[in-house]
């Protein structure tokens, strides 16, 4: 093979690489569509990434560095656990949805004050 063609496959591999790499930047930062509690509290939403906002309407520590807060909206509430405090207010919440002891939660990935 030649060196002009040895070259011109290294810049295609080469853009093709970046081009992925971008891609997968990209679909990791994607936020879900916004969902409304009610939605979220059906079993087959289970391991799914969702996003919801709500008021915080109770929380506490459960171990150190482990918090559950309580999110509510106009179509029910649900519990949330995450890794730092965060005091009563409304707040946007990007998370996995998951089961505990029967119930259905969300673990936080992201929590912002809105």
């Amino acid at each position: 093979m030649e060196e002009k063609e040895k070259s011109k496959i290294l810049k295609i591999s080469f853009s093709i690489s970046i081009i992925g790499i971008l891609l997968i930047f990209f679909l990791i930062n994607l936020k879900p569509e916004i969902s409304e509690i009610e939605e979220v509290l059906d079993e087959k939403r289970i391991d799914g990434r969702v996003r919801i906002s709500g008021d915080i309407i109770s929380g506490r520590e459960l171990a150190e560095d482990f918090y559950l807060i309580t999110i509510k909206d106009k179509t029910g509430q649900i519990d949330v656990t995450l890794n730092k405090n965060i005091s009563k207010s409304k707040v946007e919440v990007i998370g996995t949805v998951n089961k505990y002891e029967g119930r259905i939660q969300i673990q936080a990935e992201k929590i912002t004050k809105i």
